[in-house]
């Protein structure tokens, strides 16, 4: 009989050991994590139909017709430098586990041609625990994930006013601005170039010669801190009234346009080769609050 409840005990200390195992490891979910984000000109908020905003050097009165972008990769990083994952909940409309749509256009006003209704503003995930100083991501779509049709994807790329037909790419970024007398626009479309494959249709199996994905880095306190995206500083050394003879209007990511100059720069990028220069320190679009 005592070796019974020898066993027995032992059967259960076993059991126990086993059970915490499970809540602690791998297939432990984490952590909630809710990123916001807020797009403004400075300390104005914009929108579809929010009065004119002056943009630009010289300043001129603009509005958004679209205001949408790819972010991903997410990581959560520690006083030592240390990353913790943030695995994205996936939601079937704009997230998968890794990448998110965010969406500051409702469709009214300007943004009525290729805009959808509903926006959003926030990342849902869950990360193992931890203390979080900064927030790390990544502007654009994974190598893995950006070269898809479309009307083959799955949520959050099943959208074709944010695709290309540049063998299959995204577009990363989709920022399009008119002025106030609908004289003008200005458009900036970031995504990779330089793409290699045999039909424009055909996805390449090598990473394109121009990445122009942008890492992200910010001091962070989820539960405190929102991410701005601030289009004044963005574009405060762009003239916005201004475009080089024989090229797209605004920016459509190439790396000879002069116009992409200062995009590429102010994500800190480097215009020649589309990479990070310094961990894209130099980056002013992003900001926590």
């Amino acid at each position: 009989m005592k070796r019974l409840s020898t066993n027995l005990g032992s059967l259960a200390l076993a059991m126990l050991i086993f059970s915490a195992c499970l809540a602690c490891g791998e297939d432990s979910p984490g952590d909630p994590v809710v990123l916001r984000f807020s797009a403004r000109a400075g300390a104005t908020p914009i929108g579809c139909t929010v009065a004119p905003m002056m943009l630009g050097t010289p300043a001129q009165p603009m509005r958004i017709a679209d205001f949408r972008l790819f972010v991903s990769d997410f990581r959560l990083v520690d006083a030592d430098g240390k990353e913790r994952k943030l695995t994205l909940e996936r939601d079937g409309k704009w997230q998968d586990e890794s990448t998110a749509l965010l969406d500051f256009e409702d469709a009214s006003g300007p943004c009525a041609d290729f805009g959808t209704r509903e926006i959003n503003t926030t990342v849902r995930g869950t990360a193992p625990s931890g203390t979080t100083t900064h927030l790390r991501f990544t502007l654009g779509v994974p190598f893995n994930r950006n070269h898809q049709l479309p009307t083959n994807a799955d949520a959050p790329f099943n959208l074709g006013a944010m695709h290309w037909d540049w063998q299959a790419g995204y577009k990363f970024t989709r920022l399009e601005l008119e002025d106030a007398m609908g004289a003008f626009d200005y458009l900036i479309h970031l995504g990779s170039t330089g793409c290699s494959s045999s039909a424009a249709s055909a996805p390449p199996s090598t990473e394109c010669a121009h990445p122009n994905r942008a890492t992200i880095t910010l001091p962070f306190d989820p539960a405190k801190n929102t991410v701005v995206l601030d289009l004044a500083a963005f574009l405060a050394a762009s003239n916005l009234a201004m475009n080089t003879a024989n090229t797209p209007p605004g920016c459509m990511s190439g790396n000879s346009d002069p116009e992409c100059q200062t995009v590429f720069t102010n994500l800190g990028l480097d215009p020649a080769t589309g990479a990070c220069m310094n961990g894209c320190a130099s980056q002013i679009l992003f900001r926590a609050e």
